[in-house]
């Protein structure tokens, strides 16, 4: 028995790094690459010195400002250099918004206990879509109990118009462009990276796409870590260090 105890652990000690290193490296770069949602447009532009270059121009949340379950302003400038999930909900439906605000618990529960990701960098917004039953009050209920921390997730009311603009032209809600009938509690949450591009569109109303979706937050997080290194020189020296292995 003696002789199967060092070809065993010989075998442990140059296997189980490696399968690590699969999981914990390619396994969180494989989702670096998000797509960018909605139109683009491809401009001309130079670079720093000058030379001519093409960028692509990816379709941007606009900005806006509503008000919070506080009373207070919240809108673009408390996103800005944020990730951010957005969806849109009511208080009143008993389905499909309870779902979602459910779920958004589970979302701001995982987030929070991430040591991989920083927090305060996160955002949750959620917008009423019934701004005339939906008050600041309201609003303010609904977030104590859901227990919302108010640092990363707040509820919005406003103008009906400026909210359904918003959902259909900022954030592609496209399932019905009649203002006076859409209800846009799809039940989807839509991802934004810090500079307005969405990145991620997720059915929030059931588990499965909700891990899905904090995949993707977790993606965005590495991949502006990635672009940290690489603006740091960092990123030579770790593709040197896997070449080696």
């Amino acid at each position: 028995m003696k002789k199967f105890i060092i070809p065993i652990a010989v075998i442990v000690v140059l296997i189980v790094p490696s399968v690590l290193y699969i999981l914990f490296t390619r396994g969180e770069h494989n989702i670096l690459n998000l797509p960018y949602y909605g139109p683009k447009s491809v401009v001309q532009t130079t670079d720093a010195k000058g030379r001519p270059k093409t960028d692509t121009v990816y379709h941007a949340i606009p900005a806006f400002s509503f008000i919070n379950q506080d009373g207070k302003a919240y809108g673009t400038a408390d996103l800005d250099s944020h990730i951010y999930v957005a969806y849109f909900m009511n208080t009143t439906n008993a389905d499909t918004s309870k779902q979602l605000n459910t779920l958004m618990q589970e979302v701001q529960k995982r987030i929070k206990g991430d040591y991989r990701i920083k927090a305060e960098e996160f955002r949750i917004i959620a917008f009423t879509v019934k701004p005339e039953e939906d008050s600041v009050p309201v609003l303010k209920t609904m977030s104590t109990r859901l227990q919302a921390d108010n640092a990363m997730w707040n509820f919005v009311t406003g103008p009906r118009a400026d909210i359904y603009t918003l959902a259909q032209k900022g954030y592609l809600h496209k399932e019905n462009e009649d203002l006076s009938t859409a209800t846009l509690v799809t039940g989807k949450a839509v991802l934004v990276d810090k500079q307005r591009h969405i990145r991620g569109i997720y059915n929030a109303t059931n588990l499965a796409d909700v891990n899905k979706l904090i995949d993707g937050i977790k993606g965005l997080f590495a991949n502006y870590r990635l672009a940290k290194k690489v603006n740091n020189n960092e990123a030579p020296k770790l593709e040197q260090r896997r070449e080696k292995k």
